[in-house]
């Protein structure tokens, strides 16, 4: 589980997080409000089967997603709504 209160203390002009093979199965929705520059997220190999429609919505400046090698069935409509600088995503 990631909880809101994982990263408080982090830099928050992070450019980069890999948390790849992790085996997170829980992210809170807060959980990254910290990274408002974060450009790039490696959350691949994981065990997380959903993701709260909320998660990303700080992300004005990701390039960069990979959700692959997860659990995760469907994802909700405005999930990837505030990514307009997105260029990859992986989902596979």
């Amino acid at each position: 589980i990631i909880k809101n209160t994982t990263f408080q203390n982090f830099n928050r002009n992070l450019k980069g997080l890999d948390l790849s093979s992790n085996k997170i199965d829980l992210i809170e929705s807060d959980a990254f409000c910290t990274f408002k520059y974060l450009n790039k997220l490696s959350l691949e190999s994981n065990r997380i089967k959903s993701i709260d429609p909320i998660l990303f919505r700080t992300f004005k400046n990701l390039i960069e997603l990979n959700l692959s090698r997860n659990l995760i069935k469907s994802v909700h409509l405005n999930l990837f709504k505030n990514l307009n600088r997105l260029k990859y995503l992986d989902l596979s």
